[in-house]
């Protein structure tokens, strides 16, 4: 989980995506603790089958229990959904970004006084900097 912590993004898209990971590291959590209910439930309905009183209760909080748990399923992929268009979103800030860096660069060296063949001609090594002297 720690790739969302440092993205390279900033701002609103950042702390959204800090949001959703968070969220969807509480619905695992409920997942798995709803699983272990629907589990304990079971065991418990197999105890009791000697009250049928108990029974009925006991299959109806089995089915609310069921219905939340199919509720976060769905939430939990709706989640995964959005991280994968936030990735998506992520890689074409980050290539729109470099290809502005690549534009600017080029129309710098274009329009520039300086273009690389230019520095090679002055940076020649046989040129050499004179010091000034200090016997003024």
């Amino acid at each position: 989980m720690s790739r969302f912590m440092s993205n390279g993004l900033t701002g609103p898209y950042n702390t959204a995506n800090i949001q959703l990971q968070m969220m969807h590291i509480n619905l695992k959590a409920i997942n798995g603790q709803l699983r272990d209910a629907q589990e304990n439930l079971t065991n418990l309905e197999g105890k009791l089958g000697l009250f049928p009183q108990h029974i009925t209760h006991l299959r109806e909080i089995r089915e609310l229990v069921n219905l939340f748990l199919h509720k976060v399923q769905e939430t939990l992929k709706a989640g995964e959904a959005l991280d994968k268009h936030y990735q998506s979103l992520r890689y074409f800030l980050k290539r729109s970004r470099r290809e502005r860096m690549v534009t600017q660069w080029r129309s710098f060296s274009r329009t520039s006084k300086f273009s690389a063949s230019s520095v090679r001609l002055y940076a020649r090594p046989s040129a050499k900097l004179e010091r000034p002297s200090r016997t003024a």
